[in-house]
Parts: structure tokens; C-alpha cells; sequence
């Protein structure tokens, strides 16, 4: 960390990581894989456990996203260094561009910066778009709301629990998704760095260096 800049995004990815540890147990350390168990064929399959702390990590892996794209290519030197004449200027204020859902600024902002931007019927947008739909879920949760079709996605995934006598909502609070959270976020980043000019990325990669995924 310098002394004048200062990562957020960083420090909230940072924060999701703990909360997996804590789900966990253990410290995560590059190469280790943590709740793995051999299915019928002996491949190493993640099992997803009951912890209620995974519901944090969803909102807080959003929320790490929003203040990377944020920092990144809505920055001053963004606008004033790099892509002065960009046509997302011609968008509107940074403060209105910072209005915008976060769907919107997945897709627009790096189209009209770099030229490039997600392919929504791909990965890591569709896993990104998931997990906005679980975090909005989770905030602005009530009882009987009926749950999004998503949810038994990721429980067919081995993301989201199994257990059919739990609560719907009760069955997002899992290691696994906890882990999948951080490591969706981090896959969005690194796609983000992909579409930006090299002489861009080193700038994002101050900003980028704790989005590392969880084995």
C-alpha cells in the first residue's frame, strides 16, 4: 500500500477471504483445497458445509466488485490521464456513472473505455450476474419471498446446500459459497485487467493484486 492510494476493493476481497476462513477453520494457503472428498470416480469434489457467516461474504464480494470498477475506470486519471476522450465522459458526471447498477457498469464502463467488455452468455458475467441476484436476495430478504431460480442452480453445482429441509435461504449460508463469492469476484478482474491497454492494466493492477482466488 502506498502512502497517497489506498484499495478498498482490495481490502474488501481481503475481507471475503476471512470470512471463508473463518467458515472454514484454517487459513487458506495457495494449493491447499479445503472440504474435498473423493466422489465415486476418486476426483477431489468441494462439499459445502453449513456456516451461517457465508451470508456476509456475498455482500461483501459485491461490494469489493462495485469499489474495484469504481476505483478503476471511473478514477480521475481514468478520465484525465488516460482516456480523456473517451465517450463514456459523454455519459454523464462520474457521479451519475457511479449511480448506475452494477450490471450496467460491468458491461458499459470497459466497452466504452477499452473497446471490449463481457460476453453475457458466458463466464465470469453469468456467475457475477448470480451472485448480484443472491446478495439482493440477502439484503433485501422477507419472509415468503420465493426464491430465484439461481439458487437451485448453485446447489446443483455443489455451491449452495442440498439439505431440502433447510430453509431456502438457509441453504446459501455454505463454505462453498463463500469460496465461490471471492473466486467470482476474482474472475471478473482478471477479465477486466484483459480488456484494459498495458498501459492502463499496471495502474489497475495496484488495485487488482489481492483479487487472488481461493483453491
Amino acid at each position: 500500500m502506498t502512502t497517497d492510494r489506498f484499495s478498498l476493493s482490495g481490502t474488501l476481497i481481503l475481507n471475503v477471504k476471512s470470512v471463508y476462513e473463518v467458515c472454514v477453520g484454517v487459513e487458506v494457503r495457495p494449493g491447499w483445497a479445503i472440504n474435498r472428498y473423493p466422489d465415486e470416480k476418486g476426483k477431489l469434489k468441494p462439499i459445502p458445509v453449513y456456516r451461517v457467516e457465508a451470508f456476509a461474504a456475498y455482500v461483501v464480494a459485491v461490494a469489493a466488485l462495485e469499489a474495484f470498477i469504481n476505483e478503476t475506470l471511473l478514477s480521475d486519471e481514468a478520465k484525465e490521464d488516460f482516456f480523456p476522450e473517451s465517450p463514456l465522459w459523454n455519459q454523464g458526471t462520474i457521479e451519475e456513472l457511479e449511480s448506475k447498477t452494477i450490471r450496467d457498469k460491468m458491461l458499459d464502463l470497459p466497452r466504452l473505455l477499452f473497446g471490449e467488455t463481457f460476453d453475457t452468455s458466458k463466464q465470469p458475467y453469468q456467475d457475477a450476474d448470480t451472485l448480484v441476484v443472491i446478495r439482493n436476495t440477502i439484503v433485501h430478504y422477507r419472509i415468503g419471498r420465493k426464491p430465484s431460480r439461481k439458487i437451485q442452480d448453485l446447489v446443483q453445482r455443489g455451491i449452495a446446500l442440498p439439505h431440502k429441509d433447510f430453509p431456502w435461504i438457509a441453504r446459501l449460508a455454505s463454505t462453498e459459497g463463500a469460496r465461490w463469492a471471492h473466486n467470482t469476484v476474482c474472475a471478473v478482474v482478471k477479465n477486466l485487467l484483459s480488456y484494459a491497454p498495458d498501459s492502463y492494466e499496471s495502474y489497475m493492477q495496484f488495485f487488482a493484486e489481492d483479487f487472488q482466488p481461493i483453491d
